[in-house]
């Protein structure tokens, strides 16, 4: 009942992530990462957020290019593989 090894693994890595660098390398390879480029922050980066986290299994985001800024991560809620 209390054995270690039957424990469920959520993902195929046994230690913390590095950084955040290395996390989105390891989702952006699980197929759980979406890029979107030069949005602006004001206008249409909050609806885009929403839109895609409406969906079921909505991957986390990388907004890139932001004019003003450099990027912005958004990550979905309710994955327990991330």
């Amino acid at each position: 009942m209390n054995d270690p090894r039957a424990a469920k693994i959520w993902n195929d890595y046994d230690s913390p992530h590095a950084d955040l660098r290395e996390f989105l390398t390891r989702i952006e390879r699980a197929g759980e990462l979406l890029r979107i480029s030069r949005v602006d922050w004001n206008l249409e980066m909050g609806t885009l957020a929403e839109s895609v986290n409406e969906r079921s299994n909505a991957p986390a985001i990388l907004f890139e290019d932001i004019p003003g800024t450099r990027r912005v991560f958004a990550r979905s809620p309710g994955r327990p593989t991330r």
